[in-house]
This record gives C-alpha cells, structure tokens and sequence, in this order.
C-alpha cells in the first residue's frame, strides 16, 4: 500500500470509530461516562472507554435535542385529510336563476339549480341558504325547490358540508326579488 491509500484506510477507521462511538453515545448516554483518545504505534487515532498511559479524555459535547411536537400522527393525519377534502372542490355557484331575477305572480314553486366542480365526493351534501338560513335539509343533489317565497328580496347561497356538519365551500351570493299580488291591490269593480 502507498502512503496516502494507507492515510485513507486509517481515516476510514477514524471515522467508523467515531460513527460508532458517537452513536453509542445517542443511544445510551449513560453507559460510558468518559472517552478517551490516544495514537496507536502506526499513528491512527484510538478512541476506548479505557485510559492507557498516553491517552487523553475528550470532552464531549451534550448533543442538541429537539421536543417531540405535541400533536400525536393521527390529528395531524387528519388534517392533512381534511386539507385535501377542502381542496378538493374548484367551485360552486347557484346557475338558475341568475343574478337580480324578479318573480311575479303567484310563483308557488321556485327552481334553485347550483353547479358543483368536481362533483358531489361521497360523505357530503349540499344546502341552500336564503338570506343566511338553511330552507333546505342536506341533500346529493345540486337541485332545490322552494315553495311559499314571501315577498321582497332573497339572498341565496348553496354550501357544501361534510359529514362532522363543516362548511367546505360557499356559492358566492345572488339576489332575487318575488313580486307577489297584495290584497291591498284589489281591481276597482267601479269601472
């Protein structure tokens, strides 16, 4: 062997003895109390639990700990999960009827239509909202009818909930108006 292969081979002993060492010091720091080092007839460094003569004890630093995080895997993996539920969903939006329609007469029966990107994931449900109160049950379709609108203006929106009752995704809002006949506006029979 050369010079330099043989400088190699002892660094290579060097430094498996120190992985070594080191990780017998991480795994049990109280099984070895003390180390100590010397140089071997060939001039390789020796690193013993044992003092020899010509030896001369190293001081070892306390290694760097972190905490463990507080949270236990299964929260965290459940919110990793929900995350991605939340996500999973582009857009929803009220499609029928648009923005500011006015209903007259005596519409007895209103047709919500919400268009859902991607579709409806199993577990989940919709529901339609009038001026900030549920006037639906949760439902799989993105299909609402309502009966009995009272007159003025009406807020809607359609939101989607998963099964714990947490809101995924809101419409953005749209206005209608229902113009209904009063009874204060009778035909005059005079005429």
């Amino acid at each position: 062997m050369t010079k330099p292969q043989k400088k190699n081979v002892a660094l290579i002993k060097v430094l498996t003895t120190l992985a070594v060492y080191a990780h017998l010091l991480i795994a049990s720091p109280t099984v070895f109390s003390d180390v100590y080092q010397s140089v071997g007839p060939d001039g390789t460094l020796i690193f013993t639990d044992v003092p020899s003569p010509n030896s001369v004890k190293v001081q070892i630093k306390p290694l760097p700990t972190l905490p463990f995080p507080t949270k236990d895997k299964n929260t965290k993996q459940q919110a990793t999960k929900d995350n991605i539920t939340k996500k999973a969903y582009e857009s929803i939006q009220i499609i029928s009827p648009a923005q500011d329609t006015t209903f007259r007469g005596n519409t007895e029966q209103l047709q919500i239509v919400a268009s859902l990107s991607p579709r409806l994931q199993q577990g989940h449900s919709v529901q339609l909202f009038s001026n900030g109160t549920a006037v639906s049950e949760l439902q799989n379709s993105t299909s609402f009818t309502l009966k009995d609108m009272h007159r003025g203006s009406h807020t809607l929106s359609v939101k989607v909930v998963d099964t714990k009752g947490h809101v995924l995704l809101s419409s953005p809002p749209i206005t209608i108006y229902m113009h209904r006949p009063s009874v204060l506006q009778r035909p005059n029979k005079n005429k």
